[in-house]
């Protein structure tokens, strides 16, 4: 749990993505990881002083394929919590930036 840990200070210093540390793929595939990370610094209402949305979405994209790639078990799966903020942010994204439709539709 200390890579996480060093993950999330340095995410919270907002080093530039290349230089971050990432977890290990043992450590990002388990569920306690992915909860650990949205919790402590993905999840906007549990956290009041996250970096700006650009730079989070970065950082969630490259999380997400790093967590992807470390799936061995069909079992394993990214968390819908840290997937549904992908999109959450995407949608922000493309709403500061002005060429979303106005719907959007979301497939469940």
């Amino acid at each position: 749990m200390d890579d996480i840990k060093l993950f999330g200070r340095q995410f919270l210093q907002q080093l530039p993505v290349k230089s971050l540390t990432w977890p290990s793929s043992n450590c990002l595939r388990t569920i306690e990881a992915q909860q650990w990370l949205f919790e402590h610094l993905l999840d906007e209402d549990q956290n009041d002083a996250l970096p700006p949305a650009r730079y989070r979405l970065s950082v969630l994209k490259l999380l997400i394929a790093k967590i992807e790639q470390s799936i061995v078990d069909p079992e394993e799966d990214v968390s819908r919590q840290i997937v549904y903020l992908l999109y959450h942010l995407n949608q922000y994204k493309c709403i500061r930036a002005g060429h979303c439709s106005d719907h959007v539709h979301v497939a469940h």
